[in-house]
């Protein structure tokens, strides 16, 4: 073997050796995809310390053709903690909720509520690069005030899984300070798919309901 031919061998080794250093957030998504996670929340209230807890299914009933996708969300095991005492609230139905290929919540078919999983599954629609951070923003075009803010570190990409930390702004309507997010998601580096996403969140305006309020919480979303 000549010297150029050596050399060449030791950088492509190198280069095989090296692990990716950026992650495409565009979602994959498959007709009948079907993923279930957990959610554990624990929320500091004015009623004190309550423990949330819930599955959540999410298939995806249809893809179009300029790659949006309808997610059926369904919601299983809800239980609440409160002073040590277990609660079963009703479960909620089903709602589908339209996502474009970045995970962008186009539409949905009711309120939102404690799906945070939004949260964890768009971050602006360029290629992420490890150790930079990027800027994003969600939009309700219905609804100019409801509208998120926030930003997208690319930590790092091993083993198939892409690490992300954001932190992110959420205005509502009628509310002045905006409840702000940060976590560390990880994601199917080939798919996009969230697998795990782990976030504190602080003021939570109307979140707990008449006579209660909500000043953070502490959740975690698992891919099972």
């Amino acid at each position: 073997m000549n010297t150029r031919s050596a050399l060449f061998v030791v950088i492509l080794a190198i280069a095989v050796s090296v692990p990716a250093q950026t992650y495409n957030p565009e979602r994959k998504y498959a007709a009948g995809m079907s993923d279930a996670y957990t959610m554990k929340m624990t929320m500091n209230s004015s009623m004190g310390e309550l423990g949330v807890r819930m599955d959540m299914t999410q298939i995806v009933k249809k893809v179009y053709d300029n790659g949006d996708a309808d997610i059926e969300t369904t919601t299983e095991n809800l239980t609440v903690n409160m002073a040590g005492k277990e609660i079963r609230p009703v479960t909620p139905p089903p709602t589908t909720s339209r996502l474009n290929k970045y995970g962008l919540l186009v539409s949905a078919s009711a309120n939102k509520g404690m799906n945070f999983s939004r949260f964890g599954s768009y971050f602006g629609e360029k290629e992420l690069k490890v150790g930079e951070t990027y800027m994003f923003e969600q939009a309700d075009k219905d609804n100019p005030k409801a509208h998120v803010k926030g930003t997208a570190k690319l930590l790092s990409v091993e083993n198939g899984k892409a690490t992300i930390a954001v932190a992110i702004d959420s205005f509502a309507a009628n509310v002045e300070k905006p409840m702000h997010m940060e976590g560390t998601v990880v994601s199917d580096a080939a798919t996009g798919k969230m697998l795990r996403f782990e976030a504190k969140a602080t003021d939570l305006i109307g979140m707990g309901g008449p006579g209660m309020t909500v000043a953070s919480a502490q959740f975690t979303i698992e891919h099972k």
